[in-house]
């Protein structure tokens, strides 16, 4: 494998050991900035959370190959309040602090064909999945709960009814009932179909 140089390297980059040498090195001469652990960037000027932000999914990436966006994440498409970005990995399990943002991975299904493709890099858990996994009870991480609030929820599926009718709330059930044996989410089903029920015949 040709080795590589700083000028093959993206503005902000994970380390791996193939160039984890390289990278040290280009520390000390300072030509790399290094922002969190494994995390470089050529950018010597810019306010770290900034870059961050800006390469957050290639980022996540970059330490979980692969990743699912889910939970909170998912339903929100964006980072929670506090930073935090909640995902499913079949690697490592570990928080990674970022300037501005906490990576906060656990196991779980891997993608499935219902899930979908997000930011050319990585998954997102399509609206059934999103909806088994965020009626899963979670303490807070952090300053936030990995999970939708019952009553959030509520307020989302009454969204759907608003503006895509019972039609669509009934396909989300539908594929949600598909779905829960693979994920073993039979209960958060039920919860789902309690609600939902409820919903179409008020």
């Amino acid at each position: 494998m040709a080795r590589k140089s700083l000028d093959d390297l993206p503005e902000i980059f994970v380390s791996t050991s193939e160039i984890s040498y390289l990278a040290s090195k280009a520390v000390r001469a300072g030509k790399l900035r290094k922002l969190a652990s494994r995390l470089y960037t050529k950018d010597l000027a810019s306010e770290p959370e900034s870059l961050v932000r800006r390469h957050l999914w290639t980022v996540i990436a970059g330490y979980f190959p692969g990743a699912l966006i889910a939970d909170r994440t998912a339903h929100e498409g964006a980072p929670a309040k506090d930073g935090s970005v909640f995902l499913i990995s079949q690697g490592a399990q570990s928080d990674v602090a970022l300037p501005g943002f906490t990576l906060r991975p656990r196991r779980g299904a891997p993608a499935q064909q219902s899930d979908l493709p997000f930011r050319g890099v990585l998954h997102l858990t399509s609206p059934a999945r999103t909806l088994l996994d965020n009626l899963v009870p979670s303490r807070s991480r952090g300053s936030i709960s990995r999970t939708l609030t019952k009553a959030e929820i509520e307020i989302h599926l009454k969204t759907v009814l608003r503006r895509s009718g019972d039609t669509e709330l009934s396909r989300l059930r539908n594929d949600a009932r598909a779905l829960a044996p693979i994920l073993h989410r039979e209960r958060e089903l039920a919860a789902l179909s309690q609600l939902v029920g409820a919903l179409l015949h008020t």
